[in-house]
């Protein structure tokens, strides 16, 4: 191997180390997690705080600019399902929606 194909190749090797990953695809899109946050009357740093992430991860997942896997949207179904059963049981009166979506879950 000559020279430069030597350091073409040492070049390639740096930069597929340090190039960043991927973020995965969303399984939710943004509008689906502001609809699902809206449905349990929560802030972003509510939803934030469940999720163990930032006010502005949130904000992102909102936007588009960060993703949702399915582990994570699964989380966030749960815990607005779990918000809207407390709703409930607080003798709050709940959507059409409402009911329908933590019905839907089983929460």
């Amino acid at each position: 191997m000559d020279k430069i194909a030597e350091i073409e190749a040492r070049v390639a090797a740096l930069e597929a180390r340090t190039k960043p990953a991927k973020p995965a695809p969303s399984v939710i899109d943004a509008a689906e997690v502001r609809r699902l946050r809206g449905l349990a009357n929560m802030s972003q740093r509510d939803l934030a705080g469940y999720l163990g992430v930032s006010g502005s991860a949130v904000h992102g997942m909102e936007h588009g600019t960060i993703g949702v896997d399915a582990a994570r949207a699964k989380k966030i179904r749960r815990i607005v399902a779990r918000a809207i059963r407390k709703m409930e049981r607080n003798g709050e009166p709940l959507t059409p929606e409402q009911r329908a979506f933590a019905a839907a879950e089983g929460v």
